[in-house]
């Protein structure tokens, strides 16, 4: 302890110092055993994310009980999602399915916050798989506390319930990850998987599974070979090249498997061709409609080929199909860091081989691009994935983990510097596909290996007109006008829309700039705001080619925000850019928006840091697609926002923007989100949250209209993998 905390403390009388100590004992205690401590190890299941207007607080005055299914083996607690006063004390009795009192607790509502998650922890219950428990929740007084419930949602975890509090649900097996929870949960039990060996008929596709051996290690090659073995669809062949391994013992282990099983076909090259040429070697022993492509050291979980089958049925035969993948512990063979994928995004896939693995293409497409092309090693799946993404039809994403990742010290999924050439050959594949796609620019790595960052050149004679609302925020507006002016390239015009100010400094910087050139201040009057009225207003009046509305309140850290802003337009299937936002003190508030986060839609990331959101998601400093992007700070080409008829008055403050880009989106024009236009946004500053009191009404209005119009499109967003949880910003599993 630093001297000047001893000299502090010595000055406190005795019995003062024990009382602090106690209360300091008690303040640890309750954080370890249910506070946030507890919290932050969330191991275990949660109900769905609900929207605001679905939520209603029922007081606790006659209790409430939670009525569960536990599926994991030892339940350790509950947290509950309630409103309370400090003078509040909380207790839970968890009873079994006959109704006996198994455990007991109670939490003091001075140790909560006040609208958030009551921590309950109890002794471990060991075998609890399988049964069915009841919470029963009280509080002394009555009337101090309430639960948030939803009336309207079902949660799968619970058998039954009048109304179901939101909740969580502890697992106490620390040998269990959250992902261990995820798999018990969602993927098929081995009664499952006999159905579907049952149901798995001889008719339909055959798929070829190509794979280049050389110097595997025996035990790891008979996996990856009795892995394609155990797939419960039977029409499939496995095409091996083993490309001169010294090794003899590789050969005569590939021999034997040849003896064992009639699919599996192997060509002895007696050289190393390099990894291109290896898998060419494979892929002309393939014959099979698809080609699934397989490294020697991986294995597919056994549900994979019956996956890419029946959505090859469903989606109408694509010509490319790819499954989220995950990563085998090279030492444990403990599976680990799921990698869950978006759906097709060729933004980011220009930023990043988000596909990887397990990848299934149409025989036809890989013979019309020539195989696999040598002087592309160790990107050479990227580079075969970028050429039939430029022919193929239709693409699909499987939100399943089909595809198991080895990690090792000399392997790319172990150890990302171990092949630093192959991600030079990634930008040379990547650089190529600007060439063949008509996009003018150059290709460059990112420090993070495996990344890249695409400049194109800026879309000729590009005029910008900036739209700034605003109302008395002198300050703020004048730094979000100089940040236009200052940007490059230059802006076409600056126009601020004035709604209803009276402050007279407000006036004096109305004059200011005012008189400079390129600024031009509109009066729109004093009437209500409405966000998408003045906006629609003020477009009319620009004459830019591009139209860039943002707040007052956004101010930009770099000069060159708008130029990476502005390249995405060159490409016309582009409707609109948004840019990364962060607050004052460096978090996240914006990278996207997800819909069905929160219940209609939320920003992506709210809240992170950025080595928080670095560590959950691998492509958070990529270029992307998203469904929308907030209008805070939003690029959007003029003809495409008239197209669709610009915002709609409908919304007159919240969700505007999320209704524009959806529009935008039909009418066939894509979304993209930038991480390097990264702005500040002082967020609420010139007129509050959207969730202040007064404006709860008009929030739950807009959120009505988005569910009514745009229904079951809000719970499926095509960008963010529905094994995510919508219950936070973060990209953490879906435990429901």
């Amino acid at each position: 302890m630093p001297s000047v905390l001893v000299s502090k403390v010595r000055k406190i009388p005795l019995y003062a110092r024990a009382r602090g100590l106690r209360a300091a004992v008690r303040r640890a205690v309750y954080a370890l055993r249910s506070g946030e401590v507890f919290h932050e190890r969330f191991v275990g299941y949660e109900t769905p994310a609900w929207p605001l207007s679905e939520i209603e607080y029922q007081p606790l005055a006659t209790g409430m009980a939670v009525l569960f299914h536990c599926d994991f083996p030892s339940l350790s607690g509950v947290s509950v999602h309630v409103r309370v006063s400090h003078r509040a004390r909380l207790s839970l009795v968890l009873l079994d399915a006959s109704g006996a009192e198994i455990r007991r607790c109670s939490v003091r509502c001075s140790r909560v916050v006040r609208d958030y998650f009551a921590f309950f922890r109890f002794r471990m219950l060991s075998a609890s798989e399988g049964r069915d428990f009841t919470a029963s929740l009280t509080c002394a007084p009555p009337e101090a506390a309430s639960v948030a419930v939803s009336r309207f949602r079902v949660a799968r975890l619970l058998c039954a319930a009048e109304g179901i509090p939101e909740s969580r649900f502890y697992c106490s097996d620390r040998t269990l990850s959250q992902y261990d929870l995820w798999i018990r949960r969602n993927e098929p039990s081995a009664a499952m998987l006999a159905d579907l060996r049952a149901q798995d008929s001889s008719e339909g596709p055959v798929i070829s599974i190509v794979v280049p051996v050389y110097r595997t290690p025996l035990n790891v090659l008979d996996a990856m070979v009795a892995s394609v073995l155990d797939q419960t669809w039977p029409r499939w062949e496995l095409c091996i090249a083993n490309a001169g391994s010294p090794d003899e013992d590789v050969g005569q282990a590939l021999d034997r498997w040849v003896a064992t099983d009639e699919r599996i076909h192997v060509v002895h090259l007696g050289e190393n061709r390099g990894i291109a040429g290896n898998t060419n070697a494979a892929l002309g022993l393939a014959t099979g409609t698809y080609v699934a492509l397989l490294d020697h050291d991986d294995t597919l979980a056994p549900f994979a080929l019956s996956s890419m089958v029946r959505a090859i049925a469903k989606e109408g035969q694509p010509d490319m199909l790819y499954s989220d993948e995950d990563k085998l512990d090279g030492v444990s063979d403990r599976r680990i860091e799921p990698f869950f994928k978006p759906d097709w995004s060729p933004h980011l896939l220009m930023s990043a081989n988000y596909i990887t693995h397990f990848l299934c293409i149409r025989k036809e497409l890989i013979d019309a691009v020539g195989g696999l092309r040598p002087g592309f090693d160790g990107s050479q799946d990227y580079d075969l994935i970028l050429r039939c993404s430029e022919r193929a039809r239709q693409i699909r994403h499987i939100p399943q983990v089909l595809y198991h990742w080895r990690t090792g010290p000399s392997s790319a999924a172990g150890n990302s510097a171990a092949k630093l050439y192959a991600y030079e050959a990634g930008r040379r594949a990547l650089a190529e596909h600007l060439v063949r796609t008509g996009l003018d620019g150059e290709a460059k790595r990112r420090p993070v290996s495996g990344h890249y960052q695409v400049l194109l050149g800026q879309p000729k004679d590009l005029a910008v007109s900036v739209l700034i609302p605003s109302h008395d925020n002198p300050r703020l507006l004048t730094q979000a006008v100089k940040s236009t002016l200052q940007a490059v390239p230059a802006v076409r015009e600056v126009l601020v829309l004035e709604n209803g100010s009276k402050r007279p400094e407000t006036m004096s910087v109305y004059r200011q700039i005012g008189q400079i050139d390129r600024v031009h201040v509109l009066d729109y009057g004093t009437g209500p705001f409405n966000y998408s009225l003045i906006n629609n207003w003020a477009a009319a009046q620009a004459t830019g080619d591009a139209l860039l509305f943002l707040n007052d309140s956004v101010h930009a850290r770099s000069l060159d925000w708008l130029e990476v802003m502005g390249q995405w337009l060159t490409d016309p299937k582009v409707g609109a850019v948004g840019a990364r936002l962060v607050y004052p003190d460096g978090h996240v508030q914006h990278s996207g928006i997800v819909l069905g986060m929160g219940g209609v839609a939320w920003n992506r990331g709210q809240g992170a840091t950025d080595p928080e959101e670095v560590a959950l998601d691998m492509t958070s400093g990529d270029v992307r697609d998203v469904s929308a992007a907030t209008a805070t700070c939003l690029l959007v080409r003029r003809t495409a926002f008239e197209e669709v008829g610009g915002f709609d008055q409908a919304f007159p403050l919240a969700y505007g923007d999320v209704d524009l880009c959806l529009r935008l989106r039909h009418h066939g024009y894509q979304i993209v989100c930038t991480p390097d236009a990264k702005l500040v946004h002082c967020e609420s500053a010139s007129r509050g949250s959207d969730l202040s009191p007064d404006r709860i009404p008009a929030f739950l209005a807009a959120t009505q209209e988005m569910r009514s119009r745009w229904g079951a499109e809000l719970d499926a967003d095509p960008f963010y993998s529905p094994n995510l949880t919508l219950n936070e910003s973060l990209p953490r599993m879906r435990m429901t």
